[in-house]
């Protein structure tokens, strides 16, 4: 018995803490109707999106397709270095993701994306590719540029 009450009584918050998360939760769902939740009823400055362009380039920095005007450089020094210049630049905040595209293997790799905002060049996104042991690798791959709603 004494065990017990000096564990409640260490644990006297998180048990509190506990009830409360789970009897919020239970009140939504009970209380919440389905599909009473719409987008149009959130505060947009805080939520929301859209891709405002997204281009796939092959392993030599081509740009094969893609959706904005989105100019893909190449790093000659470096195997596998990309610069990604999106024009007009954007008056939003934005954020790139991407992924390789498998190439003559089945697990390709992966990329690491870097952002940088430059006055001069406007929005620039760095994509390096790495194949499966960590090497840089020139892999084709896919990036979009995600932006917050103006």
């Amino acid at each position: 018995m004494t065990r017990l009450t000096t564990h409640l009584r260490r644990n006297v918050v998180a048990y509190l803490a506990l009830f409360v998360a789970l009897g919020g939760t239970s009140y939504a769902a009970v209380s919440v109707r389905d599909h009473s939740l719409v987008p149009q009823k959130f505060n947009p400055t805080y939520m929301g999106g859209y891709v405002r362009a997204w281009v796939s380039a092959d392993q030599n920095g081509h740009r094969i397709v893609g959706a904005g005007n989105a100019h893909v450089g190449v790093d000659p020094f470096i195997t596998g270095h990309y610069v990604i210049t999106w024009r007009p630049t954007p008056r939003s905040r934005c954020t790139a993701v991407g992924n390789v595209l498998p190439y003559r293997t089945l697990t390709p790799g992966y990329l690491v994306i870097e952002e940088s905002l430059n006055r001069a060049r406007g929005e620039e996104t760095f994509v390096q590719t790495y194949n499966s042991q960590g090497q840089q690798t020139a892999f084709p791959f896919n990036v979009a540029l995600l932006c917050a709603t103006p």
